[in-house]
């Protein structure tokens, strides 16, 4: 799987940093019977104050999973629990002759009074809708009635920000705010069959590896998350290659969790020290002759130094090692008759050769589109951020989503260069109240576009600017 110690993050996994152990196997019973083993296994190694990690074949494990998490969250009153299921597939299909199988879990859950009578909710993730049925789309869209869902595709993974990862931070973050408790339930056919070929149902297109392990490492920093499952591992299929995944899968997830706790400073991690002695690569635009600069003085220096991030701070992030820049230096006599400035001399000049007599100026390059108007600084006390929005949104559209909570001005952010959406906007309410009654309501909420797959908008504070 891999050495103890992973110098790029400075994690060690060794047994005085965190204790790991196997909970053993489930006995070989009837499926029923070994639900109901799995579930009371799942709520003791919560009990015991440990986070349970399942690796299991069929998918139809993360129901009793989830189970055992209901029971330990029933110990503290008012618990919440939050899900999530990272899946090509929905797998909320109905029951057969009312047995469980590995398409049904989740509509177990969302069909489970004790999940339905609490604040509890449930997000699909990844799922692809060439693998979806829209009977099973719009039954997890009407589940909404009872407890808050979403749905967020492949497609508007690859279309957002930062891509799935950091969209996958942003639902543990904003959509599971108000849950005391997160499972996460990973189906491996979710990742590209190139990936991941010991699958039951291989996919041609999906997640990839790194962001898979980049996943499981953000779902272990998260102290929410109590509960981890991998499904659909199938051995028979393919062994080495995804049981290599798998088992890479536990090590992010594991370094994840010593990430949790604040860490003491110290020296720099090996591969920064590394980096430091020998110096990294030259930026291309670096990859000249070195300018002679004696006896002339600098107009600017642009890149200030770096300034390493301590090893053991609080909230460790990946660490990743990057060179450090030199400064570029542009001297006032290059400013002045340089290269560049002759060049401009004669691009401003220039003229077309028709012949004798015939001398006309160049042609006059079409004007650049008017940039819109720069929006005035927001009140961080009342305005939220609304993300994942669809591109072909207008300003009173987005507006009218937020009509019942005295929306004070609402405008969706656009490129000055073509004046298209960037997919995210700003709502400013005239209070508070509003602000919060709008981020708990409107939370999630389904948007349509163009190519017929509806976007969860996902809503949260903004934050004051430091400057």
């Amino acid at each position: 799987m891999g050495t103890a110690y992973n110098f790029d993050y400075d994690v060690d996994l060794g047994p005085t940093s965190i204790p790991l152990g196997d909970a053993g196997n489930i006995s070989d019973l009837p499926l029923e019977e070994a639900h109901a083993e799995l579930q009371a296994t799942v709520c003791e190694i919560l009990s015991n104050g440990s986070i349970p990690f399942v690796v299991g074949g069929g998918n139809d494990q993360s129901y009793p999973n989830a189970a055992g998490l209901l029971d330990f969250a029933s110990k503290t009153p008012g618990a919440t629990i939050g899900v999530i299921n990272i899946d090509a597939h929905f797998d909320v299909r109905p029951l057969k002759d009312n047995k469980a199988h590995s398409g049904s879990p989740f509509r177990q859950l969302l069909e489970s009074n004790t999940f339905l009578s609490g604040a509890n909710r449930f997000i699909e993730f990844a799922a692809q809708a060439s693998q979806c049925s829209v009977l099973h789309y719009n039954y997890i869209m009407e589940s909404r009635e009872k407890v808050q869902t979403g749905v967020i595709t492949l497609a508007q993974l690859r279309e957002s920000k930062g891509g799935p990862v950091a969209v996958f931070k942003r639902v543990l973050d904003v959509f599971f705010a108000s849950c005391d408790y997160i499972f996460i339930s990973f189906d491996i056919d979710a990742i590209s069959g190139a990936d991941a070929p010991g699958v039951s149902c291989p996919a041609t297109v999906g997640l990839s590896s790194q962001e898979a392990l980049d996943i499981c490492l953000e779902a272990g920093k998260s102290k929410k998350v109590k509960l981890f499952d991998v499904s659909e591992f199938n051995p028979k299929i393919e062994e080495y290659r995804t049981g290599r995944l798998v088992a890479n899968m536990f090590y992010h997830f594991a370094m994840g969790i010593v990430l949790r706790e604040p860490r003491k400073k110290g020296t720099l991690p090996v591969g920064r020290t590394i980096e430091k002695l020998v110096g990294g690569p030259t930026p291309k635009r670096q990859r000249t002759k070195k300018r002679e600069t004696e006896g002339v003085s600098p107009v600017a220096v642009d890149y200030p130094p770096v300034v390493p991030s301590p090893a053991r701070g609080p909230k460790v992030h990946a660490v990743r090692s990057t060179p450090h820049q030199a400064p570029l230096v542009i001297t006032e006599e290059e400013v002045e008759h340089g290269p560049a400035a002759k060049r401009g001399r004669a691009r401003r000049n220039k003229k077309i050769n028709l012949g004798p007599e015939k001398q006309v100026a160049a042609p006059v390059t079409a004007p650049k589109p008017e940039k819109p108007p720069r929006i005035a600084p927001v009140n961080t006390k009342t305005t939220v951020h609304v993300a994942n929005l669809p591109f072909t949104l207008s300003d009173e559209a987005f507006g009218s989503i937020f009509s019942g909570y005295h929306v004070k001005s609402a405008h969706v952010v656009r490129a000055h260069h073509n004046n298209r959406s960037k997919g995210y906007g700003f709502v400013e309410f005239e209070s508070e109240v509003d602000q919060v009654k709008a981020m708990n309501e409107k939370q999630g909420t389904m948007l349509p576009t163009l190519n017929g797959e509806p976007r969860a908008i996902v809503i949260s504070i903004v934050k004051p600017n430091p400057k």
